[in-house]
């Protein structure tokens, strides 16, 4: 295999001698800092006791919201009842958040909801990706109950009201969902669970769950695992996607580490159409994003684990091309590049993202592991022979309060917008000139969500808890025709407490009480 399995020291020692972005404030904030001040999550003095910790139960409680049935509410809160859809009191229990699916909303600029469900459910991390005439497509795995939605965001969207959920079930959770469009923006979807791989696609009405075609492609029996935005359609529209060996926990009983790539050519919804072709036989590609651009060349951002010289766990960022014929591992050349973040402590998956120019020149995010707090986020430019050490790169922040999730689009200018997460607060970045690089680079900040604007869950189950708090993450971002801007984002529902108020109970187990599927719109106005 071609591949360069280094580090780019050169590259890196640019990235540290331009140090952390000074130009992304213009008054109206502080870059990062300010956004981090600003988000300050605080439930009084007692929010330390809703810091990160174990999941509990959320089969009694949580669930996004049910699209509105008659006037008795859409349950958002699972079990409990709701907080009531347009028209609908609340139901026989208490309320999630909002109470409204529209909360925090200046008219006309911008709107903040859960995203829909059939029937009250935990959701986890939306996909959103935007189509040409201006619609949002977004898919969103449901939390331990299997299956995911999907559901559509017309140009002109403004919210809940406008999205209609399809549930496309699975057989087993989903651990891992991906979403490409054809040229003419109909959805494909690759849901990966446990045991097996699921392919669905459809071509007109998909709001109609008869409209989708789905089947089971892969019976792996847990041997095989799909990760990342891993799915893309070639130029006529056939599908492909990364595959690699199961990561195992630490390590424990690991399998022969191998990559696949696979595709298929027609009638897509039969498993006997597709083949798997090994593309790396001692590596695993983990969290792979792979684009295929305009000529028929596919662009791969993965977190290569096992890379030579690195310590087991550690993983490393890696850009790779394939001209065309993909299906063998001389195919593939590629160079790593840094050493990609990752947390179980911290619940911080490794975050990359990649966009590619109209020209096919490729633009990388990433969170490295790397610099005075261990964490920074990098920002990449490559205009040529990108397989070789022709990068360009900023560091944007050296915070230690990054967080899991970044996703990158260009504009029609080719002008890069990206979502992050700091502090369990959601921030958009953008930048409009011509190289992002560059000491003059105009980077602009833009709040998207913090986290603690969103209004607590009044209602917490579990004994001797009193706090709650939201928190945000992994991020996914759509750019509306119009220069609007629309982000999905995970949000998590802690509860904790310091105190026992009931000393016959037993003391609060700090921990996650339920997830949700979340969403802003932006108005153009509203983007710096």
């Amino acid at each position: 295999m071609a591949i360069e399995w280094r580090r780019c020291w050169a590259l890196t020692n640019v990235i540290i001698g331009l140090g952390v972005l000074a130009g992304c404030t213009d008054g109206d904030n502080d870059g990062l800092g300010g956004l981090l001040d600003a988000g300050a999550k605080g439930s009084d003095d007692e929010d330390a006791g809703a810091g990160d910790a174990d999941d509990k139960p959320m089969g009694g409680k949580g669930g996004a919201p049910a699209k509105p049935q008659g006037g008795s509410g859409g349950g958002a809160a699972g079990g409990k009842g709701g907080a009531g859809g347009a028209g609908g009191a609340g139901g026989a229990g208490g309320s999630v958040a909002p109470t409204k699916p529209n909360d925090d909303v200046a008219a006309g600029s911008s709107s903040r909801f859960f995203l829909p469900t059939i029937e009250p459910t935990n959701t986890t991390a939306p996909r959103l990706l935007a189509d040409a005439k201006g619609g949002t497509h977004m898919l969103y795995p449901t939390y331990g109950s299997g299956g995911a939605f999907y559901a559509y965001c017309p140009d002109g969207c403004s919210g809940y009201e406008d999205i209609e959920p399809v549930l496309l079930p699975t057989d087993g959770t989903v651990g891992n969902a991906a979403l490409a469009l054809t040229r003419d923006g109909k959805p494909r979807a690759l849901l990966s669970t446990l045991l097996r791989v699921y392919y669905a696609e459809c071509d007109a009405d998909c709001g109609s769950a008869a409209s989708w075609s789905m089947t089971p492609i892969i019976e792996h029996q847990g041997d095989q695992d799909v990760t990342g935005q891993a799915l893309a359609l070639d130029p006529e529209g056939r599908p492909r996607f990364i595959m690699h060996t199961y990561l195992a926990y630490l390590g424990v009983g690991q399998k022969p580490p191998k990559t696949w790539i696979v595709g298929c050519d027609a009638d897509c919804t039969s498993a006997a159409s597709w083949q798997q072709f090994e593309i790396a036989e001692d590596k695993i590609w983990f969290n792979s994003q792979l684009i295929i651009d305009d000529s028929g060349a596919a662009h791969v951002l993965t977190g290569i684990e096992n890379a030579d010289g690195m310590s087991a766990g550690l993983k490393l960022a890696a850009y790779l091309e394939c001209p065309d014929s993909c299906n063998t591992a001389e195919a593939w050349t590629g160079i790593g590049l840094v050493e990609l973040y990752d947390s179980i402590v911290e619940e911080i998956k490794p975050s990359a993202a990649m966009a590619l120019t109209k020209s096919g020149q490729p633009r990388l995010l990433l969170l490295e592991r790397g610099g005075p707090n261990n964490k920074r986020l990098l920002y990449f430019e490559c205009n040529g022979n990108c397989t070789e050490d022709n990068w360009n790169g900023t560091a944007l922040s050296d915070l230690s309060q990054l967080g899991s999730g970044l996703d990158l689009v260009l504009d029609a200018q080719d002008h890069p917008h990206f979502a992050f997460t700091l502090d369990w607060n959601i921030g958009l970045y953008r930048c409009t000139t011509p190289s992002c690089v560059t000491d003059d680079a105009n980077w602009q900040l833009t709040e998207v969500e913090l986290s603690g604007n969103i209004p607590k869950d009044e209602i917490i189950l579990w004994p001797n808890c009193t706090v709650a708090a939201w928190m945000l993450h992994q991020p996914s971002l759509a750019l509306g025709r119009d220069g609007s801007v629309r982000v999905g984002y995970q949000a998590t529902d802690l509860s904790g407490g310091v105190q026992v108020i009931d000393p016959t109970k037993p003391s609060c187990v700090a921990g996650k009480d339920m997830t949700l599927s979340r969403m802003t719109l932006l108005a153009a106005s509203a983007v710096k």
